[in-house]
């Protein structure tokens, strides 16, 4: 959804659903990050959290947020990579 905001001429709806799953995806990442103790990747993603809330939503422009999307997105990718290495260790010790 997020590499999705590039695409010109998207109905404010989607932005809407975009902010709701961005912010509960990021929450998600935040609360993984916190129980592995990557303290850096945990605060990235509250921060990210904070800033996609729908409730209390910043306003930014459509270029600000293009820039903020591709970031975040390449983020979550990169932290699929940390997550799964942990994975991979606790199946391990089974």
């Amino acid at each position: 959804m997020l590499f999705g905001c590039l695409i010109e001429g998207l109905p404010y709806a989607y932005f809407q659903v975009l902010r709701w799953v961005a912010c509960g995806v990021c929450g998600y990442r935040a609360y993984l990050a916190f129980m592995l103790e990557k303290k850096a990747w945990m605060w990235g993603f509250v921060c990210s959290a904070v800033l996609f809330n729908p409730i209390a939503p910043i306003h930014l422009d459509r270029e600000t947020w293009a820039v903020i999307d591709v970031v975040l997105a390449i983020a979550l990718l990169v932290s699929l990579r940390m997550i799964k290495v942990i994975d991979e260790d606790e199946s391990e010790e089974q």
